[in-house]
């Protein structure tokens, strides 16, 4: 479990409650255990690309919306210890649409740490 895994959980568990769908009515839609939707929601267990997209879909929302919470963190300083790949891809964050850092986010969460 990770930050990445907590706030994910939390952005679906509030757009879950916003659609006042019950987590039990959200498994049965996916085809997947009321368990491992409390455990998505919890940052317990990490949900695929594909069931984060499908859980966008029930909830009819963008896949971009779960990641709104990853706009509101501070810009931080740049690491030196990071690889000089890694600070470049960092430097040209800024430059890049809402869209894909949104769909960077995801991939980046699917592909976990």
């Amino acid at each position: 479990m990770n930050t990445i895994d907590i706030l994910l959980g939390r952005s679906i568990s509030e757009h879950r409650k916003q659609r006042c769908m019950s987590q039990e009515e959200l498994a049965r839609r996916l085809g997947l255990s009321k368990h491992t939707v409390d455990a998505f929601e919890q940052g317990t267990q990490r949900a695929s690309a594909k069931v984060l997209f499908e859980i966008a879909e029930v909830l009819e929302l963008m896949i971009e919306g779960f990641f709104s919470s990853a706009d509101s963190f501070e810009p931080v300083a740049p690491n030196p210890s990071l690889p000089p790949e890694a600070q470049d891809i960092a430097g040209h964050y800024d430059a890049l649409s809402q869209a894909h850092r949104s769909a960077i986010f995801a991939f980046l969460v699917s592909q976990g740490r």
